[in-house]
């Protein structure tokens, strides 16, 4: 239950080191979807998973929206607008089945199977503290014993790697750009931030544009080097081809491609909390 019940064994963010408790009260939700050709679209709401009146447990948690982005062939985009109710620690993870390899300078991890390899590269609002194990957190034994079966033993055989808040603050953000390759080449992955705190990232045809600031508006754009596809997860007014098109409904995701040489606008769906029956 330490373990595969726990925040820490997921590809996802602890506050003050503590996770989501264990129990139906406390969920999160999609709120956000669209689908392309080559781009898929998804976010997800967890600002009230990680407290619960049943277990007595509340990590402060107000916001936490992940964005998640399928880009054609091999890239997936992640970005988290995290924000607590007090200044906080925060805890970006990752875990792999394989070894793992990371560079805690520039913040870029890799890990590789037979055929295949993985690499990716996290940026962050504040600067973090990078941790790299091949130990679980707890004593890798089995907790379930089922009649007329052995119980199963563990090893530590598994890589996790953490970055850390290395300051307290109440609110942060995260992005990651993961690659997944059916090669063994590892690919360095480049951004810069500038002056405004916008973040550009030019990967495999693709050029991602973030806004890493917690002192302004979330934002998350991406283009398609060839004009084909312009994404927007806020739906952002844009310029295609020396043509403007006008902001959709705020917060609703928006998508241009070009289908048959003429421009196609998707708006994707959002929605609100679900009612819990």
């Amino acid at each position: 239950m330490g373990w595969s019940k726990h925040t820490r064994s997921q590809n996802g963010i602890l506050i003050d080191d503590k996770g989501q408790p264990y129990n139906a009260e406390s969920y999160g939700y999609l709120n956000a979807h669209l689908q392309g050709q080559r781009l898929a679209y998804v976010a997800g709401d967890a600002s009230g998973a990680y407290r619960s009146e049943e277990s007595k447990e509340d990590h402060g948690m107000r916001r936490f929206i992940r964005h998640l982005v399928f880009l054609r062939p091999g890239l997936v985009v992640v970005y988290d607008e995290l924000e607590a109710r007090k200044d906080a620690q925060w805890s970006w993870l990752i875990h792999s089945i394989e070894p793992m390899w990371m560079d805690s300078v520039t913040g870029a991890f890799s890990a590789r199977v037979p055929g295949f390899s993985g690499q990716g590269r996290l940026w962050s609002e504040h600067p973090v503290r990078w941790t790299l194990t091949d130990k679980f957190d707890v004593p890798a034994v089995g907790f379930r014993d089922l009649r007329g079966k052995m119980r199963t033993e563990y090893s530590d055989d598994q890589w996790h790697a953490k970055a850390v808040s290395v300051s307290p603050v109440q609110r942060t953000r995260f992005l990651s750009v993961i690659r997944v390759t059916p090669d063994s080449v590892i690919r360095e992955i480049r951004g810069v931030v500038n002056e405004q705190g916008m973040l550009l990232i030019k990967a495999d045809g693709w050029e991602i544009s973030a806004v890493l600031s917690s002192d302004l508006p979330a934002s998350l754009d991406i283009r398609s080097d060839d004009g084909v596809v312009v994404f927007s997860a806020t739906g952002a007014a844009f310029i295609h081809r020396g043509k403007t098109y006008e902001a959709g409904a705020p917060g609703v995701p928006r998508l241009l491609e070009m289908l048959d040489g003429k421009p196609q606008i998707s708006n994707g769906q959002r929605w609100g909390i679900p009612e819990i029956k």
